[in-house]
């Protein structure tokens, strides 16, 4: 298995800068790696995210005519089967459950009802993350240095809380959407353990949210282990939920780890992490441009178009 095979198709057609959209695509790789170390350990990483939203932007419109259209069918996962590896870590929301985006539409409603003000489009920004992080970055981001000596913490919890509740209600109540990512979900996930492979789960989401929704969805006896981003120092794209699912789950060599996700931190997740196999799945809030850039061995329609 050759993952550059999926990334840079022979015969490419030139773009109109002389640059080839395979070298795009290393670039964009190469970029958004750097975009995710900096969010983690810079404090003033929102000052920067309009450059680097046009640096992406302008890289993915070059080299998207060959993705989208003559080698998409490159970045497929031919004659790669999940049976050489030994775990399969798994992304939740727009991975394996169905809920339409709607933690994002919960996140931007409980923040502004905190009095911070936030557009909706700043939601893309956070895909994939934690969402603790995401109400400390935007609680920090509005705080005087009063309130953040004598209120921070309290404001932080408050909206924590919040969060919680309405998760909890949009995800739970009588007119819920959620649902596997796909009706065959359960029976791939039986295959996979069939062949000895172990599926570990990790989200962005609180734990409590986290083991509502595997209950919910009949997964308990489905999955070995499962992990949130508030059990660990960082989420996504930092790799240590992947790491700490290895530890658990007694797999020892991260070249036999298969990470799956819906957004461009999974990608850099699994990459960060030395993943053996990195793949990208169409259900869910990113597109194929943007996980081809963050780094993903392949691109798939649905978690359950990958062979076992």
């Amino acid at each position: 298995f050759n993952s550059s095979a999926f990334l840079l198709p022979n015969g490419f057609q030139p773009d109109p800068f002389g640059i080839s959209s395979p070298f795009l695509h290393m670039f964009g790789s190469l970029f958004s790696r750097i975009r995710g170390k900096i969010e983690m350990n810079c404090p003033r990483f929102d000052r920067l995210k309009p450059v680097f939203r046009v640096v992406r932007t302008t890289s993915l419109r070059v080299g998207s005519r060959s993705f989208s259209s003559e080698h998409k069918d490159e970045l497929q996962l031919k004659g790669v089967r999940l049976a050489e590896y030994e775990l399969l870590v798994c992304d939740m929301a727009g991975t394996i459950v169905h809920e339409g985006g709607m933690v994002y539409d919960v996140m931007h409603k409980v923040l502004n009802a905190h009095g911070i003000k936030v557009d909706m489009r700043e939601m893309d920004d956070w895909h994939g993350a934690s969402k603790e992080s995401i109400i400390l970055h935007y609680v920090k981001q509005d705080a005087t240095e009063e309130k953040q000596a004598s209120h921070f913490q309290q404001r932080v919890d408050a909206i924590g809380d919040s969060f919680k509740k309405e998760m909890h209600d949009a995800y739970f109540g009588e007119r819920s959407p959620v649902k596997l990512i796909h009706p065959d979900l359960l029976e791939f996930f039986d295959q996979i353990k069939s062949k000895g492979i172990k599926i570990g789960l990790n989200t962005g989401y609180p734990p409590e949210i986290q083991e509502a929704l595997i209950k919910h969805l009949a997964l308990s006896d489905k999955v070995d282990g499962y992990i949130s981003s508030y059990q660990v120092p960082e989420g996504r794209p930092a790799p240590y939920m992947t790491f700490r699912l290895m530890e658990s789950l007694g797999v020892h060599d991260v070249r036999k780890v298969v990470k799956i996700g819906d957004a461009a931190r999974d990608m850099q997740e699994g990459r960060n992490a030395g993943c053996g196999l990195v793949v990208g799945v169409l259900t869910g809030i990113d597109d194929g441009e943007v996980l081809a850039s963050a780094g993903a061995d392949a691109v798939v329609d649905c978690i359950t178009d990958l062979g076992v």
